[in-house]
């Protein structure tokens, strides 16, 4: 009997030890995972910003364009108050941040000076299509790049297909990114990154505007953190990759689901974030952290299973190969160079490996980064990571621009 208190009590004060530990490392009860980018909502609201055309190609809605520019200037918009105008007007706040940044570019002299191309630096018909650049961001077409429709010739045309990468997260000023570096080395860069994009919008890009923005060059920037996947997405027509809410990015489709509206979106989110209340044994293990745990490894184990035997031990080619595959196939029958570079991951401050096992059968380069090129708070390129991706992208171009002709 003695044993068997001694036994109770000792599980007891290793419980409490535990669940004191965890709490104080931030961990709470009932949360099963912890995404800086999503929060509960106590109603959900969808924000203006993205849409998905005919195609159903993930790209910016072009109306609400006019009204952020003439907002931030009449109500004298910031960095510090940016968030807050886009919550209160219901549109996607980082649409509005890089709209800010060009307009902090022609109002601020201290701005200005720091963009190479911005006071026109060239001589010919690229110029003031650089001019239109700075003081519309958005192009017709809805994409953070120059105007798709310029007649220059002169320069070296760069098709730039990505993520939020190409978009420019985590500058100081998105007038910094990597592929506003290019502009300034003198390419002519048709910008097609968007935040949140993926390897079957990549494809879809650039079958829908290859042979209309006649690249000279296809440059792809693979992120290894979300590009790598092994169930294919098929665009369809009106549905975005992701619906923006007051909650965070909400995405259309995960591991394999496809969820036909931003409710059904949230509702699977919260299903793999937080333990449910709507039974009683879920309520009962909501109420303590480590409970929390024991309930997120037994009903998500196979996920989690899944999601790193793909990647540590699965030796199948992904999908998102085969979509390289065709994409390389395509430009090819064009005679075009195609580039692919893989971005690494940043995860505990480390640089995660590039497995190149995974890219069979495609050409891939790899960048010399390190962990201070990468703003580690949300795993981007900061100013300096730019530059260096920048300079690396130029001498990529270079040697598949020469050794083409």
């Amino acid at each position: 009997m003695k044993n068997y208190i001694v036994s109770v009590v000792s599980f007891l004060l290793v419980l409490i030890t535990s669940e004191i530990t965890l709490r104080y490392s931030g961990y709470e009860p009932g949360k099963m995972h912890y995404n800086q980018w999503f929060e509960r909502v106590d109603s959900l609201v969808a924000l203006q910003g993205f849409v998905a055309d005919s195609q159903g190609i993930f790209k910016i809605d072009t109306a609400v364009i006019d009204r952020m520019k003439d907002d931030i200037r009449a109500f004298q918009i910031n960095h510090r108050t940016v968030g807050k105008y886009a919550e209160d007007s219901g549109l996607s706040p980082e649409i509005a941040a890089l709209v800010l940044d060009h307009i902090l570019a022609q109002d601020n002299d201290s701005v200005a000076s720091s963009i190479p191309f911005y006071e026109g630096n060239y001589s010919d018909c690229c110029d003031s299509t650089l001019q239109i650049y700075i003081d519309n961001p958005i192009n017709h077409d809805g994409f953070y790049s120059v105007p798709f429709d310029i007649p220059c010739k002169k320069r070296t045309r760069v098709m730039l297909i990505g993520d939020s990468f190409v978009w420019g997260h985590s500058t100081t000023n998105n007038l910094l990114s990597f592929s506003n570096l290019l502009l300034a080395k003198g390419y002519l860069v048709f910008n097609l990154g968007i935040s949140g994009a993926d390897v079957s919008q990549y494809h879809q890009l650039l079958v829908e505007y290859v042979q209309r923005l006649e690249p000279d060059v296809v440059v792809v920037n693979f992120y290894m953190g979300n590009d790598l996947e092994f169930e294919t997405r098929s665009p369809k027509s009106g549905v975005p990759i992701f619906y923006t809410s007051n909650a965070g990015n909400l995405y259309s489709f995960r591991r394999g689901e496809e969820f036909s509206d931003m409710d059904a979106a949230y509702n699977n989110v919260i299903s793999k974030t937080f333990v449910p209340a709507e039974t009683c044994l879920g309520r009962i293990a909501s109420k303590l952290v480590f409970t929390t745990l024991i309930w997120k490894v037994v009903t998500q184990y196979d996920d989690w299973w899944e999601y790193y035997y793909e990647r540590k031990f699965n030796q199948s080619i992904p999908e998102s190969t085969f979509q390289l595959r065709k994409m390389n196939t395509m430009c090819d029958s064009l005679g075009l160079p195609f580039v692919v570079s893989l971005i690494p991951e940043v995860k505990s401050q480390a640089l995660e490996p590039i497995e190149l096992n995974k890219f069979e059968g495609v050409q891939v380069h790899c960048p010399k980064l390190e962990t201070q090129h990468y703003n580690l708070n949300d795993g981007h390129f900061n100013d300096l990571g730019h530059m260096v991706y920048a300079e690396f992208l130029d001498s990529l171009i270079q040697e598949e621009i020469i050794g083409s002709e």
